[in-house]
C-alpha cells in the first residue's frame, strides 16, 4: 500500500505548516495546534476563537489558537 502524490503533497504543506510555527518560538508560544475532524467540530472550534491553518484528508482540520 503506497502513498499517492496528493496524499504525499498534503502531508508536505502540513509539515511546512509546523516548519513555520516553530520557527519562531517566542512569537508562536502562545499558540496551540491541534487537529479536529468533520465540519461539525471545525465550526465549533472557529467559534471559540480557533483558525483553520490547513484542511487535511478524511474530513479533518489543522488549527492553531
Amino acid at each position: 500500500m503506497g502513498f499517492g502524490e496528493d496524499k504525499l503533497q498534503r502531508l508536505g504543506e502540513v509539515i511546512e505548516e509546523f516548519k513555520k510555527l516553530s520557527e519562531n518560538p517566542v512569537q508562536n508560544s502562545n499558540n496551540n495546534v491541534k487537529i479536529v475532524k468533520g465540519e461539525k467540530e471545525l465550526l465549533k472550534n472557529l467559534e471559540n476563537g480557533w483558525t483553520l491553518v490547513k484542511e487535511l484528508n478524511h474530513g479533518k482540520y489543522l488549527l492553531r489558537s
